[in-house]
This record gives structure tokens, C-alpha cells and sequence, in this order.
């Protein structure tokens, strides 16, 4: 599952880089990750979550470096990013069947 994960994170990285110069006039999404546990303490799943929005990749990434150096996360758990809003790091939503 970590491996998994770390291939998503690659992933979302991968599209930051190409965005194009019309994707940082946009608005900037911070996502950070939701998990969620049983009764036993075990992990059970995990989702991508919007923490906020913002006008600039400055604005935004200047409240997840903030939220990033004053908590003591366990360093197994994804760092939070910031993704102009035409990215979703959850992927493409189904279509209907």
C-alpha cells in the first residue's frame, strides 16, 4: 500500500510539473489525505480531502508549509499538496454506467 501510495504521489507530482502557464492563473486546491481506522486501531482505507482553496500557489502553499512545520505527523502518512483545481489527485470521476 505505501508503495502504492508513493507511485500516486509520484503521479500527482508528475502533473504539477507539466501544468501549463494558464493552470497557475487558476485557482490552487490543498489536499491532504483522511484515514480512517477500525475498532482495532488498524488502518482501513484512506481518501485524498480538500483542505482548503486559494487564489495563488503562493497563498496555498504557504498554509501547507505552515500546517507541515507545526505538526508531528507520522512521516508514513502523504504530505498535504497544493494542485490547481483542474487536478484531482483522486483521478477521473466515473461516468455512469
Amino acid at each position: 500500500m505505501l508503495r502504492q501510495a508513493r507511485r500516486v504521489a509520484l503521479g500527482v507530482l508528475a502533473l504539477i510539473v507539466s501544468a501549463t502557464a494558464a493552470a497557475a492563473e487558476c485557482a490552487w486546491v490543498w489536499w491532504g489525505t483522511a484515514y480512517h481506522y477500525n475498532a482495532n486501531g488498524q488502518l482501513t482505507s484512506e481518501e485524498w480531502i480538500v483542505l482548503g482553496a486559494y487564489e495563488s500557489r503562493a497563498e496555498c502553499d504557504a498554509n501547507r508549509l505552515r500546517w507541515v512545520a507545526s505538526t508531528k505527523e507520522s512521516r508514513q502518512q502523504r504530505v498535504p499538496l497544493c494542485l490547481p483545481d483542474t487536478v484531482d489527485p483522486r483521478g477521473p470521476k466515473g461516468g455512469g454506467r
